[in-house]
C-alpha cells in the first residue's frame, strides 16, 4: 500500500475500521479520554506491535505523517477516534462494509 511499512499499514487499517465501525468505536470509547502516549500503548496491545514501532510510524519521518494519510492528534482531550485523524474522506473511500459486498 503506497510504500507503507507493515506497521503503518496495520495502524492505517485499524484507524479506518475505527472510523467506520460503530462497535469498534464504542469499544475504544471505553478507554475514555486518552493522550497520545496512551494511544501508542493501546495500539501496541491491540495490534501486537512494539510501542517503539508504533511511535516510529507516527514520527515525522514516517510515511503516515509525511503523506497526511493519518496523524496522531496532540490536542488536550480526545477519545481514540479523535486522536487518530484520517485524511478527509479516506475512511469512506477505502472502507468496504460487508453489506456492500
Amino acid at each position: 500500500m503506497i510504500g507503507l511499512s507493515k506497521t503503518e499499514a496495520h495502524i492505517l487499517r485499524f484507524a479506518i475500521s475505527l472510523h467506520n465501525q460503530r462497535g469498534l468505536d464504542n469499544t475504544a470509547d471505553l478507554l475514555d479520554f486518552i493522550d497520545a502516549r496512551g494511544v501508542v500503548f493501546a495500539l501496541s496491545c491491540i495490534l501486537d506491535i512494539s510501542d517503539k514501532k508504533i511511535r516510529q510510524a507516527f514520527s515525522n519521518k514516517g510515511l503516515l505523517a509525511r503523506s497526511g494519510l493519518l496523524r496522531l492528534s496532540s490536542s488536550e482531550l480526545e477519545k481514540m477516534r479523535g486522536r487518530l485523524s484520517l485524511m478527509l474522506g479516506l475512511g469512506n473511500l477505502l472502507f468496504v462494509s460487508k453489506t456492500k459486498l
